[in-house]
């Protein structure tokens, strides 16, 4: 194996007001078996004692830890500063693992592995499995294709959530494409569209990330976060229905449907012209009355 150094992999941790959360993943970086990485954590506006916390685990940590803090922005916003310091000190490959997850102690060992394996390939990153109780594993490498587009597993393979491994340079390219607005919820699937212009992921077989995704967090709530982030969320179902060109007609299909129910039944809540709106508007019109039961369901 080619000697990869400490600089090579960074762990991008955001997080507001998840000190205890933060513990568990604390202590599964500790037992790491490769500890050629550096954590980097980014303080979104936090009210809690992380600070007191992160200076007390870096004084005899045996991998660098990073803190960057921010005005409360969002995690979208936060992920961006990450990756901007990434790109400053020439930090080559990194995962996010948010603040309620954790690691296997062979996770780094695996990435590192991987990254050399993609050294010379044509690769912009590399998905994992995700393992949580609201994650359909699906067939994982068993029907998928060895490369795939992020809207490729959750469309095409029924796979809602995965472990990204990306080069810095792909994402300082993502961010630098991206329309950021005043609001503070940015889904990452934005970014991820984006990125479909430069390439595929390899997938990958091995399973070392755990989501836990407790109380509070947004998966927990994201209808109503939906709500509160208008236009990113339009921005979001807009692009989603451009990336799901992409697949084949079946997929495609079904795909731009249910995008265009979401859609509808969001500017039916919040009084949007949906003509305005929407990229196809003959499917808005045949779609209006699913989307009404979906609005009537969903956003109560």
């Amino acid at each position: 194996m080619s000697d990869l150094k400490s600089e090579t992999l960074a762990i991008i941790t955001p997080v507001y007001n998840r000190s205890v959360e933060i513990k568990k993943l604390y202590s599964s970086l500790n037992k790491q078996v490769n500890k050629k990485f550096e954590w980097i954590v980014v303080d979104d506006g936090s009210s809690d004692n992380l600070d007191d916390l992160l200076t007390s685990w870096g004084e005899n940590s045996k991998y660098k830890i990073i803190l960057l803090r921010q005005k409360n922005q969002g995690k979208m916003v936060a992920y961006r500063s990450a990756v901007n310091y990434l790109y400053k000190h020439n930090i080559k490959w990194s995962i996010v693992v948010d603040s309620d997850d954790w690691l296997l102690p062979e996770a780094t060992s695996e990435m590192l592995e991987t990254i050399r394996q993609l050294e010379n390939a044509n690769y912009i990153g590399a998905v994992y499995p995700k393992v949580s109780k609201l994650t359909n594993m699906g067939d994982w490498t068993q029907k998928m294709q060895p490369s795939v587009n992020i809207i490729d597993l959750k469309y095409r393979y029924h796979i809602n959530e995965s472990a990204i491994l990306i080069q810095t340079l792909q994402l300082k390219w993502g961010f630098d494409h991206i329309i950021f607005s005043n609001e503070k919820f940015m889904s990452e699937e934005i970014l991820y569209n984006c990125l479909m212009t430069q390439g595929k992921f390899k997938v990958c077989k091995e399973k070392f990330y755990f989501a836990e995704y407790k109380k509070g967090g947004i998966t927990n709530s994201i209808f109503k976060t939906w709500l509160r982030n208008p236009k990113n969320t339009i921005a979001l179902l807009l692009s989603r229905y451009n990336a799901l060109g992409s697949l084949p007609y079946k997929f495609r299909v079904i795909g731009r449907i249910k995008t265009i129910i979401n859609l509808n039944a969001f500017c039916i809540k919040l009084n949007l012209n949906i003509r305005n709106v929407t990229p196809n508007k003959m499917l808005s019109i045949m779609c209006y009355l699913p989307a009404l039961f979906l609005m009537k369901r969903r956003f109560k």
